[in-house]
């Protein structure tokens, strides 16, 4: 069904992530500078955050989505597209509008954000790395679709009030996507993005009801 087999497109990652090198360590260092900005910082950081998402969204939809991925799917330049997309909805709400503050709460919907941000970058890493691809194999957060946004809803979740609906269904359908892409192909692992797609979206409708009088 999909004109590619789980080999050819961990084949096409080696060969990405080797071209962007030394960006894949970059990711790996920026991912969890994200997660510690919005843990732990006591000052509003949330420019700075989305704006990293943004360029990560930006840069995944342009750099692999269209240069690296139409060689081997004809659906990347929509791919790219919506990727796109998605960081300049990012860059509006955050950085332009300023409409989004995150601030890490210690509810149930903060913890859960964390646990899911944890396992986009550095679960499913792992997971790939166990599975017996190589090291620049593997799929990294802010540099590969799936893992970025499962990233991006981990962080999104752990927001001061409600989380905007506009945010985050790009990134929900994509870890459906991408959860149908790894039945076909069989990676496995890959099966927890749609179940973090939709604890994020449930746990978007929460924070709404929540707020709502």
């Amino acid at each position: 069904m999909l004109p590619y087999t789980a080999e050819t497109l961990f084949a096409l990652f080696d060969e990405y992530n080797t071209a962007i090198r030394p960006l894949p360590a970059l990711a790996l260092f920026f991912a969890a500078g994200v997660l510690m900005l919005v843990i732990r910082s006591r000052q509003d950081r949330s420019r700075l955050v989305i704006g990293i998402l943004a360029v990560s969204w930006l840069w995944t939809g342009i750099d692999y989505q269209l240069i690296f991925f139409s060689g081997i799917n004809f659906a990347a330049p929509a791919y790219c597209a919506a990727f796109v997309l998605q960081g300049l909805v990012l860059a509006w709400t955050g950085l332009v509008r300023r409409r989004f503050i995150l601030h890490f709460n210690r509810g149930f919907i903060g913890w859960a954000g964390i646990r899911i941000a944890i396992i986009a970058a550095v679960i499913l890493p792992v997971i790939d790395w166990q599975s017996g691809v190589g090291w620049t194999d593997m799929r990294l957060a802010l540099i590969a679709p799936g893992a970025t946004a499962g990233f991006t809803l981990g962080i999104l979740m752990m927001s001061k009030g409600p989380i905007p609906l506009h945010l985050i269904v790009i990134p929900v359908l994509w870890t459906f996507a991408a959860g149908f892409h790894a039945w076909i192909l069989g990676i496995p692992q890959d099966y927890l993005l749609p179940v973090v797609g939709v604890i994020a979206l449930a746990a978007c409708l929460k924070s709404r009801n929540r707020s709502a009088p």
